[in-house]
């Protein structure tokens, strides 16, 4: 039955929006072909649950940085190395921490760290970051000495 109704489902989308890829997912499912469901259905791997709690924290200690800078003067930003503190995205290429983080901007949250594609693995220096917040508690009070501190670290 739940087949059924994807095969009417896809037949209604080809015949508002005449894409003949709708008729081709109708018929692998009209024609069980089960090889080919995951190609009808384009289905993501599911996401850890772990995966999903680290974008979280990457994503809660880049919001924090953001506001601290906020705080800050001219005199000191000029004293940090600034991209080094800035996020850069996740690799869109196979990175899950990337499609957790599009699945949670397509739900208005987390709106306000914006997608980006950063072309190469950022995840060991966002785990680097995390652990140096995690290890100093430096969530609750970001200040400019600790921006500078962990900036530092980050350098070498």
């Amino acid at each position: 039955l739940e087949r059924q109704i994807l095969v009417n489902q896809f037949k209604l989308l080809w015949a508002i929006n005449e894409d003949s890829q709708y008729l081709k997912k109708a018929h692998i499912l009209e024609c069980w072909a089960t090889t080919f469901y995951k190609d009808a259905l384009t289905l993501k791997d599911e996401i850890p649950e772990d995966i999903q709690n680290e974008t979280m924290d990457i994503l809660d200690m880049f919001y924090n940085i953001y506001n601290a800078l906020e705080k800050l003067n001219d005199t000191q930003k000029t004293q940090l190395n600034l991209s080094i503190l800035e996020f850069d995205g996740f690799d869109q290429r196979d990175d899950k921490h990337c499609w957790f983080h599009e699945f949670l901007h397509n739900i208005d949250r987390y709106n306000y760290i914006p997608l980006k594609n950063s072309h190469w693995p950022r995840l060991p220096l966002y785990r680097l970051m995390l652990a140096q917040f995690k290890a100093g508690n430096i969530l609750e009070e970001l200040d400019f000495e600790r921006l500078k501190q962990l900036s530092e670290i980050l350098i070498k």
